[in-house]
């Protein structure tokens, strides 16, 4: 149905495609066998998914010719640990998993950052191949090569920048996909609707969450979109050293969150929240005005249901938290924390001179909308 090229300046070597078709799942052996990835491949899976598609897909490849093993980690983001990852490589050793083998990432975003963590360090790094299983890691999660582990200070301060050999998205997957994973989705979706000038806000403007999830051709049209806007930014900056930033409009504040809530919060949820705040902090600065605010923040609220968490984090004592976790972001440069700021719909900001007192301010008007 669609194929965008990634390029990056280094070379074809470094370039990959993202394919988009409806049932691609069952294509993908003929696709393995067509580019000849490797000698064997490894599916990592977590345990939800590999009874939904991994255990069907390893039938295929060995139905196929070609030799797989599926391994898998209890589902949720919880196991994003070093820990997880040290038994994933401890089972490739036993398997005797060489460097002319490849993995497979199937899952969501936390299957792709901790099986990309592990294929890139893994014999200092073996191949890839991102195949999402969610409308968040088809959107943004699986593109761009960013693999992580969560540690004791925060969410994916361990990880790496490491490209896949692939993107391979399967539409119809999302058909298994439980409610609260199309919120997860459409939180990204709508920060690619603000951070550049697309025809995203008015389509989300003009349909509900409901349609969206029955009208496949239109949600269809959304993940290319979507793929597009990160393909043409992480082409320009794969490393984040400043175009890419601004992926993590919501982001900076919806990670200190995810480490306050102990990720009992979803991460859609908290970049979510993570949105509406740096909205009312931006207008606190005259920096947005009112009117896009409001369309925002009501954009937001139509398609991802925050209120639960909103209701416990408004204090100041709270808030403070959330600061101490932010300064040890990974985006924290020369001890500034880097906050990504709509001027309008359409149009960010990468702004590092942003104090403690601005965000504490944001706490009286963000109690009241």
């Amino acid at each position: 149905m669609a194929t965008i090229q990634v390029r990056f300046n280094e070379g074809a070597s470094r370039d990959y495609k993202i394919e988009i078709k409806p049932n691609l799942i069952k294509e993908i052996p003929a696709y393995l066998k067509k580019h000849q990835f490797a000698d064997r491949y490894v599916i990592i899976t977590d345990s939800k998914v590999s009874k939904l598609y991994g255990q069907s897909l390893q039938k295929n490849l060995t139905a196929s010719g070609i030799k797989s093993f599926l391994l898998t980690f209890p589902a949720g983001e919880k196991q994003k640990t070093l820990s997880t990852a040290e038994k994933l490589i401890n089972k490739m050793l036993k398997l005797q998993i060489s460097r002319s083998d490849a993995i497979i990432a199937l899952g969501g975003g936390v299957v792709g950052d901790l099986a990309g963590f592990v294929a890139s360090t893994y014999m200092r790094g073996i191949r890839v191949i991102q195949a999402p299983t969610t409308l968040l890691a088809m959107v943004d999660a699986s593109i761009g090569g960013k693999t992580g582990v969560n540690v004791d200070a925060g969410k994916n301060l361990l990880g790496t920048f490491y490209q896949p050999q692939a993107v391979l998205i399967d539409p119809n997957m999302l058909k298994t996909l439980p409610s609260d994973e199309w919120e997860n989705g459409f939180a990204e979706i709508i920060k690619y609707s603000i951070i550049t000038k697309s025809p995203l806000f008015r389509l989300l403007n003009g349909h509900s969450l409901a349609e969206l999830k029955t009208k496949k051709n239109l949600l269809n049209k959304i993940i290319i979109q979507c793929c597009q806007i990160k393909a043409s930014i992480i082409s320009k900056d794969e490393t984040e050293n400043e175009l890419r930033m601004v992926l993590n409009y919501g982001h900076t504040i919806g990670h200190a969150l995810e480490k306050y809530f102990n990720y009992s919060i979803s991460h859609g949820k908290a970049v979510a929240i993570g949105m509406k705040f740096i909205n009312s902090m931006a207008v606190n600065l005259d920096q947005l005005n009112k009117n896009d605010q409001n369309r925002i923040q009501k954009l937001i609220s139509k398609y991802v249901n925050t209120s639960k968490f909103e209701q416990k984090i408004h204090t100041k004592k709270v808030y403070q938290k959330i600061w101490h976790y932010m300064q040890n972001d990974k985006k924290v440069r020369k001890s500034k924390i880097y906050f990504i700021v709509p001027k309008s719909i359409g149009h960010v900001d990468i702004q590092n001179t942003i104090t403690k007192q601005n965000f504490l301010d944001v706490l009286p008007s963000f109690i009241n909308e």
